[in-house]
């Protein structure tokens, strides 16, 4: 607020307070990690320093820092070949990866073929990524590492990168039983609501017309199972999730019973 300019290193310190702070309110709340995602058109030395800050971040900071990606409209450049040498560096030193990666429904560009490096890299997760769907051999690949693909079908809409919703590329992903999480992208720039439109939204358009609630528990078990959390931490959320679920459930069922 007074103009000091704070390093990248900061910030993570900062994000870290404010979550330790919400938690202390919020005893539900299972807690937050951070991604550090600086765009993806920069040179590669520029690349590598961000790289250096990222493991960084992850020395201070070990239970709080998830990982790193490079973001930005892929069409635009900064393809992750470009920086293969600087990520496979910082990859031997134990970085996780969660790339931004294949955010388009044509096959044979540089866009889709950003996924070819970011399974090669073992990316965690692969942010949008519904091209995954026109590669059957990185399909496979990436099952077996369980590198599971962040659909964000709000954003595709607005985007304009999606015609129509109910021919989603995900949609194969989905049936065909890939792990799949549902993320927002920028909810906050378009007035989305979190998740909650997210959810909706797949569920109307990419689980079929026989989809019932089994298709929302799976993608809310997805969140967890594919998240950033360790091991104990994700025992934890289910047990807190699946309580949560059965109240919920319980509630809708008493409702409707008594109405």
């Amino acid at each position: 607020m007074d103009g000091t300019l704070l390093t990248p290193l900061e910030v993570v310190g900062l994000y870290k307070d404010v979550t330790a702070a919400f938690m202390s309110d919020n005893p539900a709340f299972m807690g937050a990690k951070v991604i550090y995602a600086p765009h993806r058109f920069q040179s590669e030395a520029d690349v590598g320093n961000r790289l250096e800050e990222a493991l960084k971040m992850m020395e201070v900071y070990p239970s709080f820092f998830a990982g790193f990606d490079l973001v930005g409209q892929e069409d635009k450049g900064g393809p992750l070949l470009k920086f293969v040498p600087e990520l496979l560096e910082a990859r031997a030193k134990n970085l996780n990866y969660f790339f931004h990666s294949g955010e388009t429904d044509w096959r044979g560009t540089p866009i889709d073929e950003n996924l070819f490096d970011a399974i090669l890299l073992n990316s965690t997760r692969i942010g949008h990524g519904y091209a995954l769907a026109h590669h059957p051999h990185l399909l496979k690949m990436a099952a077996e590492k369980g590198i599971a693909v962040e659909l964000c079908p709000v954003s595709n809409q607005v985007l304009n990168l999606i015609k129509d919703a109910r021919n989603h590329p995900g949609k194969a992903l989905l049936q065909n039983g890939f792990p799949v999480v549902i993320a927002s992208d920028g909810p906050g720039i378009w007035g989305s609501r979190g998740l909650s439109h997210d959810f909706y939204y797949a569920f109307m358009a990419l689980g079929g017309a026989r989809a019932d609630l089994r298709f929302i528990k799976q993608l809310a078990i997805n969140s967890i199972i594919y998240s950033s959390m360790s091991t104990d931490e994700k025992a934890l959320a289910l047990s807190r999730w699946s309580e949560s679920w059965t109240e919920a459930i319980d509630a809708i069922v008493e409702f409707y019973d008594s109405s």
